[in-house]
This record gives C-alpha cells, sequence and structure tokens, in this order.
C-alpha cells in the first residue's frame, strides 16, 4: 500500500479538516501540499474531515484542483477508511461523497466485495459485522444515520 510521510504542516491541514475550514485547507493545498499525508498519529485530512461530517472538506480534498485525496488510504494504525469515519460522524452527505469517490472495488478484510454486492447483501439482510469474515466496507453505514444510505 501506498504511504505518504507525513510533512512539516500537516499539522494544519488536519486543525483546517477537523473544523471544516474551507479557507484554509483550499490554502494548503494550493501551496502543493499532499491530502494523503498523515500525522504522527496515522490521521490524514480526509479522516478527519469524514469523521467530523465536514462534507465540504470532504468533497474539497477529493475533488481539488492539485493533489486528489485517496479514499482507499486508511488510518496509519487503526486501518478505518473514510468510509468507516463517515458512519461514525452520523453526516449522510459526507458518506456519500465519499461513495461517489470509490474505486471498483474496496478491499473488506480479507475479502474484496464489490459495491454492488455489497449493496445486495445488505437488502438481503446480511448483518455479519466481524472484521477479517465477511465485512462490507460500508459496515459503519448500519449505525445511526447512515442506515439512510443503505436502505436508498
Amino acid at each position: 500500500m501506498k504511504d505518504v510521510k507525513p510533512r512539516q504542516n500537516i499539522r494544519e491541514a488536519i486543525e483546517a479538516s477537523r473544523k471544516g475550514d474551507i479557507p484554509g485547507l483550499k490554502a494548503w493545498l494550493r501551496e502543493g501540499n499532499n491530502p494523503n499525508a498523515h500525522d504522527p498519529s496515522g490521521w490524514r485530512p480526509l479522516l478527519w474531515a469524514a469523521v467530523r461530517g465536514h462534507h465540504e472538506a470532504v468533497a474539497l480534498l477529493l475533488d481539488n484542483e492539485f493533489t486528489k485525496a485517496d479514499v482507499t488510504l486508511p488510518h496509519r494504525e487503526s486501518s478505518a477508511l473514510a468510509i468507516h469515519m463517515a458512519g461514525h460522524s452520523g453526516n449522510v452527505r459526507t458518506a456519500e461523497i465519499i461513495l461517489d469517490h470509490r474505486p471498483d472495488k474496496v478491499p473488506c478484510g480479507i475479502i474484496t466485495v464489490a459495491p454492488e454486492q455489497a449493496s445486495e447483501r445488505i437488502k438481503q439482510g446480511f448483518t455479519n459485522i466481524i472484521m477479517g469474515i465477511d465485512v462490507l466496507f460500508l459496515h459503519s453505514a448500519a449505525l445511526g444515520a447512515m442506515a439512510q444510505i443503505v436502505k436508498s
């Protein structure tokens, strides 16, 4: 898996992402910084924006004209993806934006599930949420307000 070393100024992006500070993130990206970098704790700007439900910041990180954030890069220590963080935020729009940027297949523990298969499994009542056995990349979507995405 590709990984980007932390940069001296990653703290600026982390703070801006945590706060949903769009002008701060734009300025940081305009300077040529890489949104896929992580801080010493393993947090990336996209992960913070997602967990806080800052959908505008998530969209900016994924769609900016410079270096785009990669939705497949996990938290360095927990391996949580941006979609998991969005599930914890309870912000449906944040999850929708992340899902719009998913690759064709997203790794799910030891099994890779295509998004259309994941959706079908949820519709059939698949509820086995045990990491590494047959976990859907949307397992956080079963929590709270995220259930709306699963139903649609």
